[in-house]
């Protein structure tokens, strides 16, 4: 049977706006109203720009604005929090993402871009 899952993927490259608490609240209240399960994925894959602080505030907010998530990053520092899903700090993932890539190749499911 489906079982909905709902994310929170803020980007930590700046501090969380007016727009994200909106979207946020609004995953929110859809994961809830489907009992299901709300996902919080760090995407921090812009190694330029992101930072710990950022990932941290806005943890910090959308606790403040009352958003809860049962899977990823959260109460007891930034690496922790669990779920059968993690890592999930998308940085953390590129192994994943390269493994996944090196099947899809090898299956001749790629078709390389000639643009």
């Amino acid at each position: 049977m489906y079982s909905y899952r709902g994310r929170l993927a803020p980007s930590p490259t700046g501090f969380l706006h007016v727009g994200h608490a909106r979207t946020f609240w609004m995953a929110y209240t859809r994961a809830q109203k489907a009992g299901g399960t709300l996902v919080m994925r760090m995407d921090d894959l812009d190694a330029e720009r992101s930072r710990p602080e950022y990932a941290e505030a806005a943890l910090e907010d959308l606790r403040w604005l009352g958003i809860r998530w049962q899977e990823g990053p959260g109460n007891a520092g930034l690496d922790r929090g669990g779920g059968a899903y993690g890592p999930y700090f998308q940085s953390k993932r590129l192994a994943i993402y390269q493994d996944a890539f090196r099947k899809l190749q090898r299956r001749g499911f790629l078709y390389p871009c000639r643009c």
